[in-house]
């Protein structure tokens, strides 16, 4: 069942989407994206969306998948060299923008679907194709996560491009809810709402807001969440519903938790097999850090990349079957090995960001899963440093312990005799460098210890939150960051 036809099937006068002063009902919404798929009915492949407006996005994202298409949230403040290489993978039969959809080349997956968008290790944006239902056969689990009810008015920030924010969108008009949507974040003028999905960096900015008030449930992905910030919030707002969870775009969910274990990401969510493997994809015993591996029917179907051609230098990544409706190839629609076999296949062809070791999903991310299931995240990256091995994650928790530290990313240098220097990049305010090694002194062992500290305030930031951790150390690099005195 489309979202649309959920919202078919809601009171007509139920409030479905509000974006600044506009509000507009179930039957309002439904009317638009009914209007937007007439345009759409021809259409076989992809349809790319690049638009500001988030409720544009919206609209034109369900009459795709109203309309039978696959559904591409590009965002409209990408520079054109991301933007070209977003649609040379997609291969769109149509680019909907300002002045309506416009004819494109096509050639890209046809059916219903939605193709997400990740980083990318180039610094080009990487984009997975996944099934309607890799995504709504997990509404139910988080809707009694989450303790969502009908009704509820749930802020979604940012841009639908994001996984995040899409994500969070479509569940809530699925599940009878009212997605209010700002584009642009600032917590001073965050509007009241029931539920709210954050980045722990908006979390920060909203509980340090004098008179903020906080949702029923805020709902954090996207980034760990810090032990103190967790902290302030519950001393705060002590009845508030805090629930973290995490995941990726090439896999969606993971694990997920609503109560205790602070410092971790929780447990698997309902559904995901999770393992902790070393390099060569062996299985390790609770309690020894290695790889996230899972296996789950939310992942992502396969990974698209743009072609080989002249000035690119890109791979192209194998695609889902094209012809009919992706929700049922001629195969039967596949279980979490086909889909991980298809997605590491592609990553075996294209970029490096997901790998494959006899069936399970990874990005790489490293953590440590204890006896009880409970997961604790420790990045993606390890710094090795005169033969030790750091995990930045462990040395940026210590480091956001400092008062006045409101962000800290931990890259490494190259190093001629070591390797690499661990060296920490610090948003603060007025932290002396002599306060902030003594502090490292007690917390880290020696090869842990930043030995190069840098400011960058404000810290850069992706389009969905996070800390953007190569453009931190791309800066660093260029000598284009002051150190901490």
């Amino acid at each position: 069942m489309t979202v649309a036809a959920q919202l078919a099937g809601r009171n007509p006068d139920s409030p479905a989407v509000e974006s600044g002063t506009e509000r507009w009902t179930a039957a309002d919404l439904l009317a638009a994206v009914r209007r937007a798929a007439d345009g759409l009915e021809t259409i076989r492949g992809p349809v790319a969306i690049v638009l500001a407006d988030a409720r544009s996005q919206l609209v034109w994202a369900l009459a795709a998948d109203l309309a039978g298409a696959t559904a591409a949230v590009l965002d409209a403040r990408w520079p054109d060299r991301q933007r070209s290489s977003a649609l040379a993978a997609i291969q769109p039969s149509t680019v909907v923008q300002d002045d309506g959809p416009v004819p494109h080349a096509g050639g890209g997956v046809e059916g219903r679907g939605w193709i997400a968008f990740t980083s990318g290790s180039t610094g080009l944006p990487g984009c997975v194709w996944r099934t309607p239902e890799s995504w709504a056969d997990s509404f139910a689990p988080f809707t009694t996560l989450l303790g969502l009810r009908a009704y509820d008015r749930v802020l979604v920030p940012g841009s639908l491009s994001s996984s995040l924010s899409a994500f969070a969108a479509l569940h809530t008009l699925a599940a009878g809810g009212c997605a209010v949507l700002l584009p642009r974040w600032d917590a001073g003028r965050a509007p009241r709402v029931d539920v709210a999905h954050l980045v722990p960096s908006m979390l920060r900015d909203l509980v340090d807001q004098p008179e903020a008030a906080p949702p029923r449930v805020a709902v954090v992905g996207g980034a760990t969440l810090d032990p103190d910030l967790e902290d302030r919030v519950c001393r705060r707002w002590p009845r508030l519903r805090l629930v973290q969870y995490y995941g990726s775009s090439e896999q969606s969910f993971v694990t997920a938790r609503a109560s205790g274990d602070p410092g971790t990401v929780g447990t698997a969510f309902p559904g995901v097999e999770i393992t902790i493997r070393d390099d060569q994809g062996r299985v390790l015993s609770p309690g020894t850090p290695g790889q996230i591996w899972t296996t789950s029917p939310y992942a992502a179907e396969c990974e698209l990349t743009p072609e080989q051609s002249e000035g690119t230098g890109l791979p192209r990544g194998p695609r889902p079957p094209a012809g009919g409706n992706a929700l049922q190839p001629a195969v039967g629609h596949p279980g979490p090995a086909e889909r991980a076999h298809r997605v590491g296949r592609a990553a075996e062809q294209a970029a490096d960001v997901i790998a494959r070791p006899g069936g399970p999903l990874s990005v790489k991310d490293r953590g440590v899963l204890d006896a009880d299931g409970v997961l604790t995240l420790l990045g993606r990256e390890r710094i090795v440093t005169g033969g030790s091995t750091v995990e930045p994650a462990t040395v940026e928790a210590v480091l956001r312990e400092l008062a006045g530290v409101r962000e800290a990313v931990v890259v490494g240098l190259p190093h001629p005799r070591l390797g690499e220097l661990v060296t920490a990049v610090l948003d603060a305010d007025a932290v002396a460098l002599r306060t902030a090694r003594a502090h490292v002194r007690e917390r880290l062992s020696p090869a842990q210890r930043p030995r190069r500290w840098y400011t960058a305030t404000p810290m850069p930031r992706t389009l969905s939150g996070k800390p953007a951790r190569g453009e931190v150390s791309v800066a660093v690099r260029a000598g284009q960051l002051p150190r901490l005195q």
